[in-house]
């Protein structure tokens, strides 16, 4: 009898063991909260409608911003909207003021020769108006833009 119950011990003890044994290899994660939003680029079109921003002031704007400038829209003059060739123009150059000195020479040589001079004398006193610039950007970047200049929207 104490034979049987020695035995039944061991077993039951022994199962015990493959159980705990099997319980270690399948761990389960219990807490996994990730932010997606810090970290989620995307492709952002910022609105300056309310704010006077042309290429004279467009680097300050985006001094400390961690996001590449991919183009601008300029802002256009009624009058000469159906003129006017350049609706959006692309950044290709990785620094800021490169690409803005030639958007400038660019957007001169095309008025040039549709000969908007009295637009061009506009453009080497105030810079060329922007309306929107197109970004990529995180989302954490693109709200802490916006706390920064509230007056600026984006889609």
């Amino acid at each position: 009898m104490i034979k049987k119950i020695t035995i039944l011990l061991f077993l039951f003890l022994f199962i015990n063991i493959i159980i705990t044994i099997s319980k270690i290899n399948e761990t389960q994660q219990v807490f996994n909260y990730l932010d997606n939003k810090v970290n989620d680029y995307d492709i952002y079109v910022l609105s300056f409608d309310k704010v006077n921003l042309n290429t004279s002031n467009l680097v300050n704007y985006f001094k400390n911003f961690n996001g590449k400038i991919l183009g601008v829209y300029p802002k256009i003059n009624p009058l000469y909207e159906n003129k006017i060739k350049i609706k959006y123009y692309s950044f290709d150059k990785k620094n800021l003021n490169d690409n803005i000195n030639k958007f400038i020479e660019d957007y001169l040589s095309m008025l040039s020769n549709m000969g908007l001079n009295e637009e061009k004398e506009k453009i080497y006193l105030n810079g060329i108006k922007i309306s929107k610039v197109r970004v990529y950007a995180s989302s954490y970047e693109i709200s802490r833009l916006i706390k920064k200049y509230s007056n600026i929207t984006y889609k």
